[in-house]
């Protein structure tokens, strides 16, 4: 009957009824702004009135709203600026016009500062509105055009409450008079525009900064922000989301506001990402959102939704084995998503593959759909970061789709050897598998400049140098867990792309080697000047913390240790698997005795040969952190390497291949010397 009555006043008027009665525009809620009329209630029901204050000068092309000086007040129309053109303030002629038009409809609205006072009346006559409002619909139940004009009533009345978000050091009072309940009240409303309504006001009042130093303001919002948790605000908007149509605009707008409150309490409260993902089923409506074939704008804000809430809670085990709560990473993979075309349910990692899927031929030149691709790439990546994700991603054939999407060498390209990355770390299944689908043609030409090729086009250095250090890695992994001490059909296949085309793979490894080697050096001279300066002035505490060995370890990693490490890893396996014929031995002293430079410190004194001696070097302290730091951790017994049970299975999986990784470390640089001794 709502809909019917809404579907009556709502039809468009034609050309003929407007000419007869223009004065009057029936519309059961405001749609925007009409020149010449304006919204109201009055003696012929809700809509549009012809507006005798204002009138509308059509042959205006700027559709500018103009007082009318035969009704304008005579102090309106002394005290009236005259309108400057537009060459006198060096603005265009359109630009004045719109600012006008905010200076006069401010004016008109009457904005003031609010105050505490001024807040507790709007309170007041907010309630009133919805109190009045749940006795006609109680008195009419079936008769919605005669509650109609309290809910056009009450839906003014959460307009007006917008003032309170630029005063948040008031919020406050929303807590302490209850309010915050009456607002999420109406997030359940059976009119869905006072439900939208509630969610505009929410998403306004979240988004506040909070950089100020002011503790009154902070700790007004952070009450607020708690109340609107304790109340089930968290359970009542992610509800809501189900019963909004996005094929209608002011439902869109809704989801779009929806998930803004969400980013904001993210970005108060951080641990709220962890809380809403538990007890909501956001993930899944944003799974759902991001599965739809056709881009908008809450497509974009569902894919960096899922982002932002997944990295709020970067998986860790050890975290995760004291809170004995499952991952966020793990409870996306696990859910069951079941639509009206489907006759079974399929879980969330299928889903988010689905996502992707869609942009492995897809040309995506947008910036905004740009963005979407790589939040997509970004959540997977997140997933990946727990280990029995990745098994769950070998085989929804996950592997197959990233290598379509290498293949088809789109924009998605680009982002595919990112998720590679996590979908093969430490991970030897994972590891074959990749190389059974002919991943190995596609990683090592990025080592050489080739691969991706479109994607590359269109990026910086800064980006291409990404996507060469995401390969380094991928590669680096591929060497340490197909390695044997046999020679089997996987590790003849890695080993023969270093030994083609003249072993250019293996050339380039040497000149990145050096590259990066040259980067921690200079890293170092950085740090050892910082450590100067700051003894120089007397910023003991300072120097104590950037003295600290693990902050120096970090500061090293970061300035180029991480990728050499990866690099001597990737050498060392060339090398000692090729050792019958050392021929790759040879070849990569060669190239370091061409490629070797001078490294002269301050004084200009010292000088040093890069050769494979450095590499051996960098080998064993490579091992020697990971001895020192596994002997403060507890001993691991057994090999659950492929295996998962819970958390503290993963706990014991992360600890046994750390060990083993040490121990292959240790292993590979007794044998490269022995080469070297040779």
């Amino acid at each position: 009957i709502m809909d019917a009555h809404f579907s009556k006043i709502l039809a468009p008027i034609d050309s003929k009824q407007r000419k007869d009665d223009a004065s009057f525009i029936p519309r059961a809620k405001y749609t925007g702004s009409i020149p010449g009329y304006i919204f109201q209630m009055g003696n012929r029901g809700i809509g549009y009135y012809k507006d005798t204050y204002y009138s509308f000068d059509a042959k205006s092309s700027d559709h500018d709203l103009k007082v009318t000086v035969d009704n304008a007040p005579q102090e309106i129309q002394d005290e009236r600026p005259k309108k400057r053109k537009a060459d006198e303030v060096g603005l265009e002629s359109e630009e004045v016009s719109t600012m006008e038009k905010l200076l006069a409809d401010a004016e008109k609205s009457g904005i003031t500062q609010l105050d505490a006072s001024g807040l507790k009346s709007l309170l007041v006559n907010f309630e009133k509105k919805i109190t009045k409002n749940q006795k006609m619909r109680m008195k009419y139940p079936n008769e919605p055009e005669k509650f109609l004009e309290s809910e056009v009533e009450l839906h003014a009345e959460i307009q007006e409450l917008h003032a309170v978000a630029a005063s948040p050091e008031l919020y406050y009072i929303l807590v302490d008079t209850k309010a915050v309940n009456s607002i999420l009240g109406m997030i359940t409303h059976d009119n869905t525009d006072i439900s939208i309504g509630a969610v505009s006001l929410l998403q306004e009042m979240t988004d506040v900064d909070l950089s100020s130093e002011d503790e009154d303001e902070r700790a007004s919002v952070m009450q607020f922000v708690e109340a609107f948790i304790a109340s089930q605000g968290l359970e009542l908007i992610v509800q809501n989301l189900t019963r909004l149509d996005e094929s209608n605009d002011e439902d869109a707008q809704g989801v779009y506001n929806t998930m803004g409150i969400i980013e904001n309490l993210v970005e108060l409260l951080p641990n709220v990402g962890v809380d809403i993902c538990r007890r909501t089923n956001i993930l899944a409506f944003l799974l759902q959102r991001v599965k739809a074939k056709k881009f908008d704008a809450n497509k974009l804000y569902a894919s960096e939704l899922m982002s932002i809430l997944l990295q709020s809670s970067l998986y860790d085990a050890e975290s995760a084995k004291e809170s004995k709560d499952v991952p966020i990473q793990v409870q996306l993979c696990n859910m069951k998503l079941l639509e009206k075309d489907q006759l079974e349910a399929i879980d969330g990692m299928d889903a988010l593959l689905q996502a992707i899927a869609q942009y492995r031929k897809k040309e995506v030149t947008a910036a905004d759909e740009q963005e979407c691709v790589e939040n997509l790439f970004l959540v997977l990546s997140s997933v990946l970061s727990v280990r029995d994700n990745q098994f769950k991603f070998l085989a929804s054939e996950g592997f197959e789709l990233m290598m379509r999407c290498l293949k088809e060498q789109q924009y998605a390209a680009g982002c595919a050897i990112n998720a590679i990355k996590y979908a093969v770390m430490r991970n030897k299944a994972c590891c074959e598998r990749f190389v059974d689908v002919g991943g190995l043609k596609y990683v090592f030409p990025l080592l050489t400049g080739r691969g991706v090729k479109k994607h590359l086009k269109r990026k910086g250095t800064g980006e291409k140098r990404n996507v060469e250090e995401t390969a380094i890695s991928v590669i680096a992994q591929l060497c340490s867990q197909l390695h044997s001490s046999k020679m089997n059909d996987y590790s003849m296949r890695l080993l023969n792309k270093f030994i083609e085309n003249e072993k250019e793979k293996l050339e380039r490894c040497v000149e990145l080697f050096v590259m990066y080697y040259e980067q921690l050096e200079k890293t170092d001279d950085q740090l050892q000047a910082e450590m100067e300066r700051l003894e120089e002035e007397g910023a003991e505490e300072e120097l104590e913390q950037l003295q600290d060995e693990e902050n120096i370890h970090m500061e090293r990693l970061d300035g180029g240790l991480f990728y050499l490490q990866e690099v001597a890893l990737i050498i060392a396996f060339a090398c000692i698997f090729d050792s019958h014929h050392k021929d790759c031995l040879v070849r990569a002293a060669s190239k370091f005795s061409a490629a070797s430079f001078d490294l002269i410190n301050k004084d200009g004194s010292t000088k040093e040969e890069l050769s494979m001696n450095v590499v051996l070097n960098v080998l064993r302290n490579y091992a020697a952190y990971l001895r020192n730091t596994e002997e403060e951790e507890q001993p691991v017994t057994g090999d659950s390497s492929n295996s998962i049970s819970g958390v503290d299975g993963q706990v014991n999986i992360d600890k046994d291949l750390n060990r083993k990784f040490r121990i292959l470390l240790t292993e590979w640089s007794a044998g490269l010397t022995e080469l070297l001794k040779e």
